[in-house]
Formats: C-alpha cells, sequence, structure tokens
C-alpha cells in the first residue's frame, strides 16, 4: 500500500527544559461560573490573561520548531498503484469481521456479525430491532426512557430510521443483503451532518439559528454505511461545541494480550506536553473561528453558547497567527515521530488508558450552570489527544470497571488503540480480542436481545 502524503520517518528529540510545572487553570462552577462566563465573554483582556496563563503561547520561542513546515490537516490517504484512493468496500470485508465469539462468553456483547447471523436466521428483523431502540432514544415519551439522554431531538425525522429498517428487512426477506453491515444499527455524534436531522453541535435548541436545520447532505463516512445498509438509528449527545470532555450539558491489560499472540513492546513520544498543549490550544481556536463564522456578523457571537463554553470559546479567540503556526509546526514533528514508529516496528498498535480518570465527579451546582475546570480536561485528554493531532485511526474498547468515587455501582474503563494510517480493520481485530477480557455486564447495560 502507497500514500498521498505520508510523513517522512523521522525519530524526534526531547527538547531541553525546566523542571515540569503544575497548570494553573482555575476551577470554575456553580454561581462563580456563570457570573465569570459573562464576564470573561466581554473582556478580551481577560481573556488574553487566561490564554497565556494556559501555557499556549509558551511554544513560540522553541527554536527546534523553525524551519519545520506546519500541517494544518493531518490528512494521509492510501492509494493504490495506480495513486486512486483505496475506497474500503463495506461488501467485501475482512472474513475475520463475520466471525462471532462463542455463545457462552460471559460478558458477551453483540456484535454486526452477530446482528448478521440473527437477521440471515430469521429470528429477528432489522425493522424489529429498529422498533425496539427507537423506544429507548425517542425523546419526550411518558415515562421518559432512561437512556435518551445520550441522544438528541431528531424533530421529527425518526421515520426515516424506520424506513430504513423496513428496506433492509425486505432485503433480508429476498435474501438479498448488501452484506456484513446491512441492518446493523449506529448513532452518530451530533457535530456530524446527515440529510434531515439538525446538527445541534450540543448547543440548546433553537430554530432562528441558520445552521440549526435538517442538514441537506449526509457526510461521506455515514453515508457509505448507509449504503452498506447500516441504520442510523439518531444521533448522540454531545458537550457544547465538544470544548470540553466533562459531558457535562444540561441543554442535552497487556499480559492478557501476550496470550493471544500479541508482542508487547515499548516506545518513546518526546515532548508529549507541548504536544498536548498545542492540541488543545489549536482546538479551542477551531472551536472558536467555526462558531464566529456560523453566528455571522454579530458582535455578541457568544450569546448562544453557556457560560462555561464563553470562557472557553474567548480563550481561543486569542490565539496568534504566530502561535497558531508553531501549533501546526508540531503537528509535523509528531506525525513524523509516528512514521518513524510504523517503520520501526511495522504493523504496531500503540495502546494507552482511554482516559487517566475514572470517571468526572459530580459536584452540586454542576447541571444547573455546567462546570469549567480545564486541568481536569487536559488530564482527561491526555492519551487521546495523540491520535486527533496526527491523525490516525484509533478507537477505545472496554477491559473491566471499577467503583467510582461517588454513587452505586461501577464505571467503565477503557483501553485506546491506535494503528498507522489506512489500518483500520486491524483495530476491529484487535477490539474483537480485546473485548473478551470482560467477564461480566453492568445492571444499566442495555441490550436488545436476539435469538442466537
Amino acid at each position: 500500500m502507497s500514500f498521498v502524503d505520508y510523513p517522512k520517518a523521522h525519530q524526534a528529540e526531547q527538547w531541553s527544559k525546566g523542571p515540569e510545572v503544575d497548570d494553573k487553570n482555575p476551577a470554575l462552577r456553580g454561581p462563580l461560573l456563570a457570573v465569570a462566563g459573562t464576564i470573561v465573554s466581554k473582556l478580551p483582556a481577560l481573556q488574553k490573561f487566561l490564554w497565556s496563563n494556559a501555557g499556549f503561547g509558551s511554544l513560540r520561542d522553541y527554536v527546534a520548531l523553525s524551519g519545520v513546515i506546519p500541517r494544518f490537516v493531518p490528512l494521509v490517504i492510501p492509494v493504490e498503484n495506480n495513486d486512486q484512493a483505496i475506497i474500503p468496500s463495506a461488501t467485501n470485508l475482512d472474513s475475520v469481521l463475520y466471525e462471532r465469539a462463542a455463545a457462552d462468553l460471559i460478558g458477551r456483547y453483540h456484535t454486526a456479525a452477530d446482528y448478521h447471523n440473527a437477521y440471515k436466521s430469521g429470528n429477528v428483523t432489522p425493522l424489529q430491532v429498529a422498533e425496539a431502540l427507537h423506544s429507548l432514544v425517542l425523546r419526550g415519551q411518558d415515562p421518559r426512557s432512561k437512556y435518551d439522554n445520550a441522544w438528541v431531538d431528531s424533530h421529527g425525522a425518526d421515520n426515516i430510521a424506520l424506513e430504513a429498517a423496513r428496506q433492509s428487512t425486505e432485503r433480508w426477506k429476498q435474501g438479498r443483503p448488501l452484506g456484513l453491515l446491512d441492518g446493523v444499527p449506529f448513532g452518530v455524534k451530533d457535530d456530524l451532518d446527515v440529510k434531515d436531522y439538525v446538527s445541534h453541535m450540543g448547543l440548546k435548541y433553537q430554530s432562528n439559528l441558520s445552521f440549526q436545520k435538517p442538514a441537506e447532505e449526509t457526510i461521506h463516512p455515514v453515508r457509505k454505511l448507509q449504503e452498506a445498509g447500516a441504520i442510523m438509528i439518531g444521533k448522540n449527545a454531545m458537550h457544547e461545541l465538544g470544548c470540553d470532555t466533562t459531558g457535562c450539558n444540561f441543554n442535552n491489560g497487556l499480559d492478557y494480550l501476550k496470550t493471544l499472540g500479541y508482542e508487547v513492546v515499548e516506545i518513546t513520544i518526546p515532548n508529549l506536553k507541548e504536544c498536548q498543549l498545542a492540541h488543545g490550544a489549536a482546538c479551542l481556536t477551531e472551536m472558536a473561528e467555526q462558531h464566529r463564522s456560523r453566528i455571522g456578523k454579530d458582535s455578541n457571537w457568544m450569546k448562544t453558547v453557556n457560560n462555561a463554553t464563553k470562557i472557553m470559546l474567548g480563550v481561543g479567540s486569542c490565539t496568534p497567527g504566530l502561535d497558531l503556526i508553531k501549533y501546526h509546526q508540531l503537528r509535523t514533528v509528531l506525525m513524523e515521530h509516528m512514521a518513524y514508529i510504523f517503520k520501526t516496528y511495522p504493523g504496531i498498535i500503540i495502546l494507552s488508558p482511554t482516559s487517566p480518570q475514572i470517571g468526572w465527579p459530580r459536584n452540586q451546582g454542576d447541571e444547573a450552570y455546567g462546570v469549567n475546570d480545564a486541568n481536569t480536561s487536559l488530564r482527561n485528554m491526555m492519551y487521546i489527544f495523540l491520535a486527533n493531532m496526527v491523525g490516525c485511526p484509533a478507537l477505545t474498547a472496554p477491559i473491566g470497571f471499577v467503583n467510582p468515587e461517588q454513587g452505586e455501582g461501577q464505571l467503565p474503563i477503557g483501553m485506546m488503540a491506535m494503528n498507522e494510517w489506512g489500518a483500520e480493520e486491524s483495530l476491529l481485530a484487535w477490539a474483537a480480542d480485546t473485548e473478551r477480557y470482560l467477564n461480566e455486564k453492568q445492571d444499566k447495560w442495555c441490550e436488545q436481545g436476539f435469538g442466537s
């Protein structure tokens, strides 16, 4: 396989620097957050102070970045020898993805292969599955579904999924399924456009906003899933504009892997602190620019977001062009280092925890006012930022459950795997191996069963 825009393989060096300094971002919640959000959105000088306090300007003096060509988009495209982009076909997937786990495996979850087998046997139809899930994700029911807060309002587009399920059921009835994914349900994050659905982007729905209208087109990845017969059940809730990792939005094991034949090697990725700062600052800058563009010519362009988001957008709007270039120069360095790792260890899957935290404890007032805690947010993104910054495929799989700091029951913890550009299928095979590690399901796990 060859690629377009594959980074040159170059091992990055650890830059010399002073002692590690703890982040000094203030944590704001409750009524104080409500006041601070309003003030910060009105005072550019305070926005600039918070930007500097977060360390977002600390990269401009790194001599090691001099002469590095910045990469603004981490796009690496696998191509055939004739320079045509490789378009994976959902109707011609690797046979390993059709393999089902043992029926008596404890903690077993339904996979696309299970749905495929159930439809093939006639034990259940795609329409029956879609109707069962529809009753769980639909908002505004009485009594309310305990799962509906994971999904956003479809504003009357609910029947689209049911109609797609009817068509899939008919294909199965006639013995003409499109492939492994025909009839398999899935959800789409609320900032991705799907035809006839509203992309709220985590914002409170306001019909007068021009960008909160039903989408006219479906983005390419979702369209390819739908063309393969997969059924989009609805859109998943997200943090407002995706500008934090708490999920608080009042608008809406290596030894085991060795036994499976994996070889464990250690790798080094230098300058992680600087890379994480660059990632966070670049994301906030992009969010501020995009939201301001959506609102249009309005001096009060932050009026549509909540107080926590006002602080984040205010900070992101302060990024000078000089620093933005440095962030993307660092992206180049990081992508070249990842290319070096993939060249040194062909086929490597890079593993890390999904997050160093066991969930995000609730505090009084969070659900009424929101929360802004940048230190915890950056810590929460300690591992996941890497794939986002370099554009490599990655996924997270549950590997166990632990006791939370508060509340009853247990919370899932995940392991994240990242692979080379264009190697998505090997990640799916890894996830199948990893999920076998789980040995129990939790009380609130939602599962619409069907015969084996």
